[in-house]
């Protein structure tokens, strides 16, 4: 009765377990995010001591390895496995869970010296399927020789299920970042286009401005919203008359009240597109200042958004080192000191930092943008 009582409560811990890891994976919709949880959760589930997830190429003739869990990095670095060789490959081919009680002894695993260096002894592979097709394989290994039962084949086949919907989600939902990225590519462009003194000003500040950002060690979420406000900081413009934005000289006060008006048209165009709200904040206020004498809000230090602060700093040595039709670029050298001059009063001193140490990787163009100091301000 006892040893009845406790099997029952295994089987219910692992149900618990595998319930909990298969909610985790779901919700989860970054790619490598899900494909490490995925080989971690393996291991935890069946208590191996190491998983490799390997998926079909685009070409659909091998497999190729995408994550793994406890092996070393001289083993993550194994090429490609062919569909139909080795083991993953003829488990992909056939669609069935294999079992090997000695991968050294099993003539169809080509990769012994990794496996003996190690450690690696009992496999147990098992294909990565949808309701349409398959699209991987998980295997995984214990370090002592294991005879995988039956209950073990069929929960890791129930978790690879749940592990296969989980990646398709993810390559979805990447598809539609990536679609959602070459609109805001576009709107960015159209700008540039609408301004003709500002070519590739857009794609100069998102680069600037993702460099910066990793350098002061922003989460990957924060970086991304920089990067896709870099896009669209400037769309207000498109509200702007056309005479003034494209006015080969500098502009008077009347003219010059008219262009301080792009971040709030600009956020007033993001606030209507549901999908950008989140990047109101940086197009509104990316003209702010940090000693508070910028516009439209006069906010100042930190309660600027740190990514408008980013973009300030970007979008203002983007415009340094561009030709305008009143003056040449400045040089590199010339826009740095600028920008050093304006720490603590124009930028935050912390964004300065970081720009001071990523500008050295920054390629020289011949590219156009907003001024640094707003010198068409009479």
């Amino acid at each position: 009765m006892k040893k009845a009582n406790k099997q029952t409560e295994e089987e219910l811990g692992q149900l618990t377990l595998f319930c909990k890891i298969a909610s985790t994976i779901a919700s989860t919709l970054e790619i490598e995010k899900v494909l490490g949880l995925i080989t971690r959760s393996v291991c935890q589930l069946i208590n191996t001591q190491a998983c490799t997830l390997r998926l079909i190429n685009e070409e659909g003739n091998e497999l190729t390895l995408v994550s793994s869990h406890g092996l070393s990095l001289e083993y993550q670095k194994k090429g490609p496995v062919m569909i139909g060789e080795g083991i993953a490959g003829c488990v992909l081919k056939t669609g069935k869970p294999e079992a090997v009680l000695d991968v050294l002894k099993d003539p169809r695993y080509k990769t012994k010296n990794f496996a003996k260096k190690a450690s690696l002894r009992s496999l147990l592979c098992v294909p990565l399927v949808t309701k349409e097709r398959t699209i991987g394989v998980i295997s995984t290994y214990t370090t002592r020789r294991h005879s995988f039962s039956e209950k073990e084949q069929k929960i890791l086949s129930l978790f690879a299920s749940e592990a296969a919907i989980a990646i398709e989600n993810a390559r979805l939902m990447n598809k539609i970042k990536e679609a959602y990225l070459n609109t805001l590519r576009s709107l960015g462009a159209i700008v540039d286009a609408f301004d003709w003194h500002t070519e590739r000003h857009s794609e100069n500040v998102r680069n600037y401005s993702i460099a910066i950002g990793r350098e002061m060690g922003l989460e990957p979420d924060d970086l991304k919203a920089i990067e896709y406000a870099a896009y669209i900081h400037d769309i207000g413009k498109v509200g702007i008359d056309l005479n003034i934005i494209r006015k080969p000289d500098k502009l008077n006060e009347e003219e010059w009240r008219q262009i301080i008006k792009h971040p709030l048209l600009g956020a007033n165009i993001a606030e209507r597109m549901e999908v950008l709200d989140n990047l109101v904040p940086l197009v509104l206020h990316h003209h702010e200042r940090f000693d508070g004498k910028g516009y439209p809000d006069g906010l100042k230090s930190e309660g600027i958004p740190i990514g408008a602060r980013i973009l300030a700093v970007a979008d203002s040595y983007e415009a340094m080192t561009a030709d305008r039709p009143y003056r040449k670029a400045l040089s590199k050298e010339s826009a740095v000191l600028e920008i050093k001059k304006n720490s603590g009063i124009q930028f935050d001193p912390k964004v300065v930092g970081a720009f001071l140490k990523t500008v050295k990787n920054f390629s020289k163009r011949g590219s156009e943008g907003q001024e640094i100091t707003d010198p068409q301000k009479p």
